[in-house]
């Protein structure tokens, strides 16, 4: 015996529920602005990753090296060094952090509390390289301490500052 479905008469003014609107519509609706907006962030980020690569790579042609040099990635953090301070202090950043990396994580304090210590204090020496470099870094450009907290807490801002705006470079700040 079959099931029979009946024709059921709604009372005036009332709709049925394959009428109403779903759910779906409005998750819909949200996917879609949610889709907008990370497109739009998603864009402006590329335009200003755009910016600071050009930026950067203005700093390093100011500084009279190849600004193709900027783009490189370990490279032109040794071009850094070279153009705001000397590339001694890069050969002994590489060897604090390869000594420091290599013992995170593989060896553990508990059984060898001072080298736990010497690690935490390269890395705090590590830290300490990249504030002087900073600093270096906007006295080779003609600025003061100014810029160099505007580099630590602006970087963005800052790097762009240096690429397009007038600064020139005065050279490395030994």
């Amino acid at each position: 015996m079959g099931l029979m479905l009946e024709s059921v008469r709604l009372p005036a003014g009332a709709r049925s529920s394959r009428h109403a609107p779903k759910g779906g519509v409005a998750l819909a609706g949200l996917v879609a602005l949610f889709t907008l907006y990370a497109t739009t962030i998603g864009l402006l980020g590329l335009v200003v990753w755009v910016l600071l690569v050009i930026a950067r790579w203005k700093m390093f042609q100011k500084a009279g090296e190849a600004g193709w040099k900027s783009i490189i990635p370990v490279y032109s953090t040794y071009v850094s060094f070279k153009i705001c301070w000397g590339t001694a202090p890069f050969w002994a950043l590489v060897a604090m952090a390869a000594f420091a990396g290599a013992f995170t994580g593989t060896i553990a304090p508990v059984d060898y509390p001072m080298l736990g210590v010497l690690v935490a204090l390269l890395y705090c020496a590590i830290a300490v390289v990249g504030l002087v470099m900073l600093y270096k870094t906007s006295l080779a450009f003609g600025h003061g301490i100014g810029m160099a907290l505007a580099l630590l807490f602006f970087p963005n801002v800052a790097t762009l500052v240096l690429g397009f705006g007038s600064s020139r470079y005065v050279g490395p700040q030994a």
